[in-house]
């Protein structure tokens, strides 16, 4: 498994978490906390997304970032 593989999975297994966490949780602190992690998992997808082309010079997702 390559690395960009990894950051991928995880930052889709975060986000998820964050989807369900706000689905299903009542309490708006924790509704908030649920939102930043699917942001860090969004975050994470464009980071893994930027190093999948290396010879591809593309620093507007990491500029995102």
């Amino acid at each position: 498994m390559s690395q960009s593989f990894i950051y991928s999975a995880c930052a889709i297994s975060l986000f998820c978490i964050g989807l369900l966490g706000f689905m299903l949780l009542t309490d708006v602190i924790r509704k908030v906390l649920s939102i930043n992690i699917m942001g860090i998992g969004i975050f994470m997808l464009l980071v893994a997304t930027s190093a999948l082309a290396p010879d591809l010079i593309d620093p507007i997702p990491q500029a995102m970032v």
